[in-house]
């Protein structure tokens, strides 16, 4: 058993309490829509918090007891980096490429 059951138990039960985005959302989406169309909403908060925190807890602690900390995130965030220089490279072209039909079609009025 994990030792740390009741320190997350009491993490979990204070922000599930907490005026946080989930429950604002939450609150906003019953006030506009319905509890009915609302119960969705709460459900996917409920189980996808309890399902981060598991994770966490279970899954990504025994990957940091394994690896080091700047290991276990260097790998990660080096593939994000490339990813987002991509996604970057990809908008300026596009850009241009939207300013060049926009030029030529002002040249032909």
């Amino acid at each position: 058993m994990h030792p740390e059951i009741l320190s997350l138990s009491l993490f979990m039960f204070v922000t599930s309490c907490s005026p946080g985005p989930n429950n604002i959302v939450a609150s906003h989406s019953g006030f506009n829509h319905g509890i009915k169309k609302t119960i969705p909403l709460m459900l996917g908060v409920i189980f996808g918090f309890t399902t981060m925190i598991a994770i966490v807890n279970f899954g990504l602690i025994n990957l940091f007891d394994e690896r080091s900390l700047e290991t276990s995130l260097s790998d990660p965030g080096l593939f994000y980096f490339i990813f987002s220089f991509v996604l970057i490279i990809m908008s300026i072209r596009s850009i241009k490429k939207d300013q060049a039909i926009i030029s030529s079609s002002n040249r032909l009025r």
